[in-house]
């Protein structure tokens, strides 16, 4: 019986080698991997967090409300800890979102140890990397001058996508 199964084996390959002999043009094979990127939060937040999607996420700010009145500056270091998977080189963007968003510049966002950046309704990138998975902190600072007397929600959406080639 094996004996059977090896020959039927052999007479398929040969088969098929004499098929293709009378064919001279070369065969290729193309492969592509598309992007596979996804935001998540994998420790502590000092906020509400919502999923909007794999790429996404909303995070809604603790608001320290009067407490801004005395100081010219709030931080919150660990607002979100969270983590980028990715196959290709991506950015990290944040912009604020909601009704009564807060004004442009009384808010800043900073991955890590970076600088702060201002965050209003345009994106800005805060962090970027190349593939793999990446552990990121997310801070806040709070501008006691410019949210003075300002009532309204603090929200912002989070989004991982792939960097702009190079």
């Amino acid at each position: 019986m094996a004996g059977k199964i090896l020959w039927a084996g052999v007479v398929t390959v040969l088969a098929g080698l004499m098929a293709s002999a009378g064919t001279e043009a070369p065969s290729v094979v193309r492969l592509s991997v598309s992007p596979v990127q996804a935001l998540r939060v994998t420790g502590g937040s000092a906020g509400t967090v919502q999923q909007l999607s794999v790429h996404q996420l909303r995070l809604v700010a603790p608001f320290p409300g009067s407490s801004l009145v005395d100081q010219p500056l709030l931080e919150v270091r660990e607002l979100l800890t969270c983590e980028v998977l990715s196959n290709v080189p991506w950015v990290l963007r944040v912009w604020a979102v909601g009704e009564g968003a807060a004004p442009e510049k009384a808010v800043a966002v900073r991955v890590g140890e970076r600088a702060y950046a201002g965050v209003g309704r345009k994106g800005v990138v805060v962090a970027q990397g190349e593939p793999g998975r990446h552990r990121l902190v997310v801070g806040v600072q709070f501008s006691g001058e410019q949210l003075r007397g300002w009532e309204g929600e603090v929200a912002f959406v989070f989004a991982v996508e792939e960097a702009a080639h190079r």
